[in-house]
């Protein structure tokens, strides 16, 4: 469901600008997060435990 119809281009750049992966991107790789932030490390802690 999306909160807006301006596609996910907003939520990439705010993403990227804090360093941090969108939180789709950790629930389509099917796991659940192995810690509280959305940062690059986090979701390269979650796709080495997958």
């Amino acid at each position: 469901m999306l909160n807006h119809d301006n596609g996910c281009t907003p939520c990439i750049a705010k993403n990227l600008a804090q360093r941090e992966i969108p939180s789709c991107f950790f629930k389509k790789a099917g796991g659940e997060k192995p810690t509280k932030d959305w940062y690059f490390e986090d979701f390269a802690a979650l796709i080495n435990n997958i």
